[in-house]
């Protein structure tokens, strides 16, 4: 029994089956889930039991053997546990970015209200990209949702004032979470200095995946800002800054320029492949 087919998934399975089998004879019923392999269905998780079943005097006359394909609940459960596993990871990295976010607004914040609004206005977009995530099953999101997350409260009569052009490639978690925060900074900026603080300013990203020459990198995202007032290099470096340039680079091993034109802050990102 133990030789037969439905136990060749390895020497270890069919030794199992043996000694239930073994155990069987004894008297004793044995039951155990355990892989297994089926000829119209291939390989298989099994709820094995054989039990004893005695004669009129009492003596062990038949082993009976049953089985139940439980395959689809054996799989949910091994992806619940990762996804448990995976969300604790989340939980851990998002902890770390929000305390990492808290320290840097407040060593930067004028006052107790200025603090609070700032950390409020932060946290508000690392729930947005998780918002984004969560409706996918953290499988990763389009630049086009990210954008939209943090662009979509400056439409005007339908038409929005941050646009997309060229491509709309897909992002990791992991660039998604990144690429939010990133571009809530440089949205946040344009409201205060730049295109978005003037009714006719315009955003434009564009996005390729040709390759970033300056970067040797494949894909490119390029905020560009104009209509705005006149753009000049500030004199001290932010949050946003900081993230665009440093946090980036750590997180999703990319590049980034930040350039300070006259006619409209530019901030060139640089992806290497999905």
């Amino acid at each position: 029994f133990w030789e037969a087919d439905w136990w060749r998934r390895g020497e270890d399975v069919a030794a199992r089956i043996e000694d239930a089998v073994r155990g069987a004879a004894r008297g004793e019923t044995v039951r155990f889930e355990t892989p297994g392999w089926l000829a119209d269905a291939g390989d298989v998780f099994i709820d094995f039991q054989i039990a004893p079943s005695r004669d009129e005097s009492g003596e062990i006359s038949e082993l009976i053997a049953s089985g139940f394909d439980i395959t689809e609940r054996h799989r949910a459960e091994q992806r619940m546990a990762t996804l448990l596993g995976e969300l604790q990871h989340r939980v851990k990295n998002t902890l770390a970015t929000v305390a990492a976010v808290a320290r840097f607004v407040g060593d930067n914040a004028a006052s107790v209200e200025d603090y609070e609004r700032r950390l409020e206005a932060r946290l508000g977009a690392i729930s947005r990209t998780h918002d984004i995530l969560t409706a996918t099953d953290w499988r990763g999101a389009r630049l086009s949702e990210v954008i939209g997350a943090e662009g979509s409260p400056y439409t005007v009569d339908g038409q929005a004032r941050v646009r997309l052009c060229g491509e709309d490639f897909d992002l990791s978690p992991k660039e998604v979470l990144s690429l939010g925060m990133a571009l809530h900074e440089l949205t946040t900026n344009s409201v205060k200095h730049g295109a978005l603080s003037v009714p006719d300013g315009l955003v434009t990203v564009t996005a390729s995946s040709d390759g970033a020459e300056w970067a040797d990198l494949p894909r490119e995202i390029a905020w560009k800002e104009s209509g705005g007032p006149p753009v000049s290099t500030p004199d001290s470096r932010g949050f946003g800054s900081f993230l665009i340039e440093q946090v980036l680079k750590a997180d999703l091993r990319g590049e980034s320029v930040l350039s300070f034109e006259p006619d409209g802050l530019r901030c060139c990102i640089a992806l290497p492949s999905a």
